[in-house]
């Protein structure tokens, strides 16, 4: 049996209708992947698969968390992702390819994997910089001597309030 076969759908033998498909997923789901950016993480999904006469739609949705290095003070936190995705797939000859949300599968498709579209959905819905709140959250994250190092080096280089931004530039001799 396939590690992937958890994810492997068996469309040729479903009727249209809706079905529902629950996955907890761990590091060994995210390595898996070849050069993913997530390694390690802990994330309930849920997938609405909703199968019509040629079109598949996939409702994905989940949440939990990934371990990452803190954009801010590089102290390994866990950060937390919640997300909603709506895919569709058609079953046609064409391209075989993909544009924006809509994929292409050929008739003769027996089995989906939906473990690709699990990684895709995870991977657009996640956040920009890597960062806890330390000021808001339960627990203190960050590293705090790195902290009160950044707060110095802001205080150092702020620039009051009123002073136009460029002119420091402007003052400066770069001959």
């Amino acid at each position: 049996m396939s590690a992937n076969a958890e994810f492997v759908i068996p469309y040729l033998g479903l009727s249209n209708g809706t079905y529902q498909f629950f996955f907890e997923l761990d590091k060994k789901f995210f390595t898996s992947f070849e050069k993913s950016i997530i390694e390690e993480g802990q994330m309930k999904v849920e997938v609405s698969f909703e199968k019509q006469d040629r079109m598949v739609v996939l409702l994905v949705s989940g949440s939990g968390y990934y371990a990452s290095d803190c954009d801010r003070c590089l102290a390994p936190i866990q950060v937390p992702v919640d997300f909603n995705d709506r895919m569709i797939i058609k079953i046609q000859e064409a391209d075989l390819t993909q544009e924006d949300e809509v994929y292409y599968l050929a008739p003769n498709t027996s089995h989906i994997d939906l473990k690709p579209f699990v990684h895709e959905s995870i991977l657009l819905h996640l956040p920009i910089k890597n960062l806890r709140d330390c000021q808001k959250d339960e627990f203190q994250f960050c590293d705090q001597d790195v902290l009160k190092n950044l707060g110095t080096i802001e205080e150092e280089h702020n620039i009051p309030e009123g002073e136009d931004p460029w002119e420091a530039l402007r003052k400066l001799n770069l001959e």
